[in-house]
């Protein structure tokens, strides 16, 4: 029941958390800019053993020429108040440093060498440059996401690549609404708080991973066959791990040490996949032939380059330099280029359609904008012609001529809009526009084509000659339930055939009926329907298949490449292929159905004259004698059997009669009376006993009839 419900509703559930996901990720952004903007004396609070005290708070890396040295503040300066509150801590003193503006001036009270002295500071403040990164980053990948998953909502690589946008925003309010809150429980903090964010944080890590294993092709390390649940399994037990780590460390009050430290460790993880990611990447596009799916590929791993350079940047050769962010920020401004990655996964998608959605993104988003254009126009042409027509009839008529004014133009508006969306998909989307009119055109036609043959002939010649398709296929049902290969162009494999059982495409097809997903499906779903030849299929470059389907009965499919454009069939597309692939089942069965009936016919003609040989072969005149009188006749019971009869004459004096019967009826039967006739004829030519006959008969059939046959 819920299964049912969420499958109904999916589209419906996926924009509602979208939505909620997008505030958050808005909020980061928010947050980033205006909320968490640390005030900054460009210095740096370090806690260190003091002789009096234990421990205090000491000024390092004091800026030459900043504010705080500007104040009189030197390294090894003990910080002792902060707006005359005694410094507890560098979190309690930056929280007070927080609330005063840009420009403001901080007292400090300071000690230096036994003396203590107080002095104002010239407050600035400091932009969280990772933190706006990370906020665009992720927020831009989950739109992004969206966008693909939208048109594609049982694709799985377009599931992973919308999680790894929805969990990185979700990964970020920890961050963004609690800046001084590590993964590391305190009393303030709730412990499933924690966990949350630490669970969000390991999915996040693990979508990642999966999804580079995936794009832009099946990586060979999944050759392993159970390396994802390998992963998702370890995923899981070092959640269960940290949890406990956790548990422990709170339970005892902060007294038992934790075993693992969660920021440690997830940096770690991140990094890792971040390394993963670049080399992947690079690994595909190494496989990759086609230059068509290389220039959005190196676009990305350039981007990548980038983004990771600047992280590495800012967190290991920034440290080896000694610049600090406090007080050199300029030099933090690069982690922003990790914004890069994200954007250019718009241009491989929008401009190269490397996720298969460009077509239906940018139609989506024109067509949506056309619309609410043309809707806005019809609306005040139909206020103001309305009120202009009214006006001319009175006030009492008004309203009405507006309402018959407002349907007319209601059943106009339709059409013009159609209208004008062909348009713009014809002057904006040749290709696309070009294809929906070859495949309309090719369902109304497919119907008055006479012979499979034909019907192949003009399928092949839509997708090869016009549309260009790059690989093409038809294979169909046989009656032992295997798929024959009826026509190929375009493969590599000149005798590509396809291995797989037909009852894992039979079972997938029913299950789409059931669950009202599309017919046409693409390689993702290839390991599912043809087990044993979707590594070649794939290395062959086929990526939509159509299903050909008569009653819910498939009698074949149509395999199919990229289009001349590089790109998969997409969206409206694929819409257009259904009808494609059910005019093509419909018309191949009719002019299956059709051979049938001719070749039935044919038969019926060849038994009609095979009836008539065989009516010729018994005898129509009899011998006449004194002595005896002759007559027979044979009807068989079919069109024409294995009865027979025959009178042979020797002399006036002496006749063989023959009478006899073959097993079984139909044509088999009838030559084999044929057979029987014409060697009895030769034997009786010399005058010889019968028995004799019946011995030469028995022993030149016996070894040339099927077995189970006999005549008597």
């Amino acid at each position: 029941m819920y299964g049912k419900f969420v499958e109904r509703y999916k589209r419906q559930l996926l924009i509602t958390v979208t939505i909620a996901i997008a505030i958050a990720g808005i909020l980061n952004i928010y947050q980033a800019f205006f909320i968490n903007v640390t005030s900054n004396d460009e210095c740096i609070w370090a806690i260190k053993k003091d002789s009096e005290k234990g421990f205090g708070i000491f000024f390092s890396n004091v800026k030459e020429g900043g504010v705080t040295d500007k104040a009189g503040i030197k390294n090894g300066d003990m910080f002792l108040e902060i707006n005359g509150e005694t410094v507890i801590s560098p979190f309690q003193a930056q929280d007070i440093l927080n609330k005063l503006n840009y420009g403001d001036y901080v007292e400090y009270t300071v000690k230096r060498d036994g003396e203590i002295f107080k002095t104002k500071v010239f407050v600035k403040k400091l932009y969280n440059m990772r933190l706006i990164a990370f906020s665009f980053f992720f927020f831009v990948w989950l739109v992004l996401g969206f966008l693909t998953l939208i048109t594609k909502l049982d694709g799985e690589v377009q599931w992973l690549f919308y999680l790894i946008g929805a969990f990185g925003v979700l990964s970020l309010v920890r961050e963004s609404f609690f800046p001084m809150m590590i993964l590391i429980p305190e009393p303030v903090i709730p412990v499933w708080a924690v966990l949350s964010f630490l669970y969000v944080q390991i999915l996040l890590y693990v979508f990642y991973l999966h999804f580079f294993l995936l794009f832009p092709i099946r990586s060979k390390l999944l050759k392993f066959k159970y390396l994802i649940q390998l992963i998702y399994g370890l995923a899981f037990i070092f959640a269960g791990f940290m949890t406990y780590n956790l548990l422990r460390f709170m339970n005892s009050g902060g007294k038992e040490p934790l075993l693992l430290n969660p920021d440690f460790v997830l940096t770690a993880i991140f990094l890792f996949t971040q390394v993963f990611g670049v080399i992947s990447l690079i690994l595909s596009y190494l496989r990759i032939k086609e230059r068509k799916m290389k220039v959005p590929l190196m676009i990305i791993i350039v981007a990548y380059i980038i983004g990771i350079s600047s992280l590495f940047f800012v967190s290991v050769i920034a440290n080896a330099l000694g610049l600090v962010i406090y007080n050199d920020p300029e030099y933090f401004i690069p982690v922003l280029s990790i914004i890069l990655l994200p954007l250019a996964f718009a241009v491989a998608i929008f401009k190269y359609q490397l996720l298969d959605v460009s077509v239906v993104i940018k139609n989506t988003i024109f067509y949506g904008t056309a619309t609410v254009s043309l809707a806005a126009v019809y609306l005040l042409s139909v206020y103001g012609l309305g009120q202009s027509i009214g006006a001319a009839f009175g006030e009492d008529y008004r309203n009405i001529i507006a309402a018959i004014t407002f349907v007319l133009f209601a059943l106009i508006f339709q059409s013009t809009k159609d209208r004008f969306q062909e348009l713009i998909t014809q002057r904006f989307y040749p290709e696309q526009y070009y294809q929906q009119q070859v495949l309309s055109k090719l369902t109304d036609e497919l119907s008055n084509f006479v012979g499979k043959a034909n019907i192949i002939a003009a399928i092949q010649e839509t997708f090869i000659d016009k549309i260009k398709v790059e690989r093409f296929g038809i294979f169909l049902k046989e009656e032992d339930g295997a798929f024959s290969t009826a026509s190929l162009k375009g493969f590599e494999d000149h005798n590509f055939k396809i291995n797989s059982p037909v009852n894992f495409f039979e079972s997938f097809i029913f299950e789409s009926y059931t669950s009202n997903k599309q017919r046409v499906f693409n390689h993702e779903s290839f390991d599912k329907v043809f087990p044993f030849d979707f590594e070649k299929l794939k290395e062959e470059r086929i990526f939509t298949v159509i299903p050909l389907i008569v009653k819910r009965e498939l009698k074949g499919f149509i395999a199919l490449g990229l289009k001349y454009s590089g790109s998969m069939f997409t969206g409206k597309d694929l819409e257009l292929l259904n009808f494609v692939g059910a005019q093509s089942a419909i018309s191949l069965e009719n002019a299956r159905l059709y051979e049938a009936e001719a070749e039935k016919v044919q038969f019926d003609r060849d038994l009609v004259l095979a009836r008539s040989i065989q009516q010729d072969l018994l005898p129509k005149v009899f011998p006449e004698s004194e002595m005896i009188q002759f007559a027979g006749s044979m009807i068989p019971a079919k069109m024409i059997g294995g009865d027979y009869f025959d009178v042979i004459k020797l002399d006036d004096f002496k006749y063989y009669v023959a009478i006899g019967d073959v097993s079984g009826k139909g044509l088999s039967a009838a030559l084999y009376m044929t057979k029987l006739q014409t060697i009895l004829k030769l034997y009786c030519s010399k005058r010889r006993e019968p028995s004799d006959i019946l011995k030469e008969l028995n022993y030149n059939l016996c070894d040339n009839m099927g077995s189970g046959w006999f005549i008597t």
